[in-house]
């Protein structure tokens, strides 16, 4: 997964595809189904970038652009169903970038702020970090001033 990660920044975007499909048959052929959220991760970041080969209006890009949000989906899907945090947040991410690109920030806001209340803001994880630098600049172009982490329910009912 992560040489495809590096082939779709080098720009060889047919190897990368051929790379993500062998990892997703070894996945499924062997049962390693824990890296298959990673796989789909990088399947929509493919999807991404293959929609910049199109020009930015035309029905091509917009079905590339589809095809990265139903992968982030998936991706986001499969961590929960594993408990893997650390994994849903990096689709979760990218999910919200596109969704903001799309002009739908206020549902971008709306998925990090509920992930966001399963990490600490002051983390040093890189992925961490950028949640929130993210969450603060969608809040922020939005005019929004969502709490991140509110207070336990405990102490707001008494």
């Amino acid at each position: 997964v992560t040489c495809a990660e590096a082939l779709i920044a080098d720009g060889d975007l047919n190897r990368a595809s051929v790379w993500l499909s062998e990892a997703q048959n070894f996945c499924q052929t062997n049962g390693e189904l824990f890296f298959l959220p990673e796989v789909w991760r990088v399947r929509g970041t493919l999807a991404q970038a293959e929609s910049r080969a199109h020009n930015a209006d035309s029905e091509a890009a917009m079905e590339k652009l589809n095809t990265a949000f139903a992968c982030f989906q998936t991706s986001i899907e499969l961590s929960r169903e594993q408990g893997a945090k650390m994994l849903a947040l990096r689709a979760s991410i990218l999910l919200g970038r596109l969704l903001h690109e799309w002009g739908r920030t206020p549902e971008a806001i709306e998925l990090l702020a509920l992930l966001a209340d399963d990490f600490d803001e002051k983390s040093t994880v890189a992925d961490i970090r950028t949640l929130f630098a993210l969450l603060l600049a969608l809040q922020e172009h939005q005019g929004a001033t969502v709490s991140v982490n509110p207070p336990p329910r405990s102490l707001v009912t008494g």
